[in-house]
C-alpha cells in the first residue's frame, strides 16, 4: 500500500505500476546524483526498497527480511540490537531531504516515511506545489463580526497548512542539527570520507600440544578421557622440569583473537553503526598495508599487533619492553615510564595508549586502542565507547583538540581480571 503525504498538490500515486519506467528513471537519477554517489549502502538500501515495493512486496519490506536479504543477517538475528537496518534508513531519508532541497523539478518524487520502509511515491510536476499556498494576512485574520460566539477565532485552512509545514521544518531541523556528541566528535575524521572504516585486529600465534605430553604430564586418565581436540580446551600442568619435543607441538596461526580485543572490535561496530558509518573487520594476517592506504582505520591491541608498533613508532608515548615487561614511555623524557605490574591479568593495574592521528603513516585517518596488557586495551575502547567517560577523559584537552592530532596515556584497575573506567595520566595534541 502507498499513502498519500497529505499535503494539497502532493499524492501519492493511485496506480505505481502504470508509471513504473518513471518512478525507476527518477530512482536512477537520485542513486546518480552528488548526494548517493557517495555511500554504496545508501543507494542499496534505496534502490531496494523501491524494487521490492513496485513488486508489492510488502514482507521484503519488514525490518529482519532488509537486514535478512540486504545485509546478510542470520534468521534468527535480535533487530533490537542489532539496528542496522533502522540507521540506514535514517541516513537515506536524510539524503533524500537533501537531494529533494536541491532539485528544482521532478514529476515522481521517492519518499520513506518515518517509522516504516515502504516508499512513497508521490506525483507532482514542480518542487514549489509541495506546499499550498496561503491567503494573504490579511484575509487570514478575521474581523469582529467573524469572531465565534464562544470568543475562539476560527483557523483557516491556509494557516492550517502552514502550521504544518512549520512544523515539518522544526522537526527536519532537529533530526539534521542534532547536538553533535563527543564521540562523534573524537571519531569525525575516520567517518568525514564516506568510507568503510577498517577495524584491524591481531590473531596471535598460539600453540598445541599433542596428547602425549598429556599423557606423559602424570595426567593419564584426562587422555584417556578426552580425545585429543579436546584436550585442546584443557589447561596442561606440567613439571618443571618436564621435556617438551618439538614434534608435539603445533604452531596455529589465524586461529585465535585475544578476548578483550573482540569485545572492543564488538563496541566499536555498534558505535559506528549508531554513526551511521560501514565497518570491516580485518584479522590478523587478513590486513595488508595496501588496506591502510585505502581506508582510515582503527588498530587494536599493542604487542599482538604488528601494525600498532609500527604506526606508533614516532608518537608522543610510545609501548616499549625491557627483558619481556612491556611499558608506555614518553619519548621526549624517556624517564617517564607507565609500567603494569608483572603479574599481567593477576596484577591491580594496567595501561594503555588511545591515539587519533588525522593524517598517519598510511596517509589515512587512523586511531589506536591498545593496552599494554588485554585489560588495557578493554578499558580504553570502552571509554572511546562510551559518552560520559569519554567526556571525563577530555576535560583537560586542550583548545580546538578536534581538529587535531591526539594521543592519551590511560590508567586502569583490573578487578578480577576486568577493567575498571580508565583515567587520563598523560595527553598530547599537535
Amino acid at each position: 500500500m502507498f499513502y498519500s503525504a497529505g499535503i494539497e498538490n502532493c499524492q501519492s500515486l493511485r496506480d505505481p505500476e502504470s508509471r513504473k519506467e518513471e518512478i525507476l528513471s527518477e530512482l536512477q537519477m537520485i542513486l546518480d546524483s552528488a548526494v548517493f554517489r557517495s555511500s554504496q549502502r545508501a543507494r542499496e538500501f534505496l534502490s531496494y526498497v523501491v524494487h521490492e515495493a513496485l513488486q508489492g512486496d510488502a514482507e521484503a519490506l519488514k525490518e529482519r527480511s532488509i537486514g535478512v536479504n540486504l545485509y546478510h543477517r542470520p534468521l534468527t538475528y535480535v533487530t533490537g540490537d542489532d539496528p542496522v537496518v533502522r540507521v540506514k534508513a535514517a541516513e537515506v531519508r536524510r539524503r533524500l531531504t537533501k537531494y529533494y532541497a536541491e532539485t528544482k523539478t521532478w514529476s515522481v518524487k521517492i519518499e520513506i516515511p518515518v517509522g516504516s520502509y515502504v516508499p512513497q511515491f508521490l506525483g507532482q510536476s514542480t518542487q514549489q506545489d509541495n506546499f499550498a499556498t496561503t491567503r494573504p494576512a490579511e484575509a487570514e485574520t478575521p474581523t469582529d463580526g467573524e469572531r465565534r460566539s464562544d470568543g475562539n477565532v476560527p483557523i483557516s485552512r491556509g494557516r492550517i497548512l502552514s502550521l504544518i509545514c512549520v512544523s515539518v521544518v522544526v522537526a527536519a531541523a532537529f533530526l539534521l542539527f542534532r547536538p553533535v556528541t563527543l564521540i562523534r566528535q573524537f571519531w569525525h575524521p575516520l567517518l568525514s570520507g564516506h568510507k568503510i572504516v577498517l577495524v584491524c585486529v591481531a590473531s596471535p600465534i598460539s600453540y598445541a600440544l599433542s596428547s602425549n605430553v598429556l599423557k606423559n604430564s602424570g595426567q593419564r586418565d584426562l587422555a584417556n578421557t578426552y580425545s585429543e581436540l579436546e584436550m585442546n580446551t584443557m589447561p596442561i600442568t606440567l613439571d618443571p622440569d618436564a621435556t617438551v619435543k618439538g614434534k608435539e607441538i603445533t604452531p596455529l596461526v589465524d586461529y585465535y583473537v585475544n578476548k578483550d580485543d573482540a569485545y572492543v572490535v564488538w563496541d566499536l561496530s555498534k558505535i559506528f553503526a549508531k554513526l551511521g558509518n560501514d565497518a570491516a573487520v580485518r584479522i590478523g594476517r587478513d590486513l595488508t598495508f595496501a588496506d591502510l592506504r585505502s581506508s582510515p582505520a582503527v588498530l587494536i591491541g599493542a604487542y599482538n599487533n604488528f601494525w600498532t608498533l609500527k604506526m606508533s613508532s614516532d608518537l608522543p608515548y610510545v609501548f616499549k619492553e625491557n627483558e619481556g615487561l612491556p611499558f608506555i614511555q614518553e619519548r621526549r623524557n624517556p624517564a617517564r615510564t607507565w609500567r603494569p605490574e608483572a603479574q599481567g591479568r593477576l596484577g591491580s593495574q594496567d595501561f594503555a595508549i588511545v591515539a587519533r592521528l588525522l593524517n598517519s603513516k598510511t596517509g589515512q585517518p587512523l586511531v589506536i586502542v591498545a593496552g599494554t596488557g588485554m585489560v588495557g586495551t578493554e578499558a580504553a575502547g570502552r571509554m572511546l565507547c562510551n559518552e560520559d567517560m569519554l567526556r571525563a577523559a577530555l576535560v583537560g584537552a586542550p583548545m580546538g583538540w578536534q581538529k587535531k592530532n591526539l594521543e592519551m596515556v590511560l590508567e586502569t584497575d583490573q578487578v578480577e581480571a576486568s577493567a575498571s573506567p580508565a583515567r587520563v595520566v598523560a595527553m598530547s595534541a599537535w
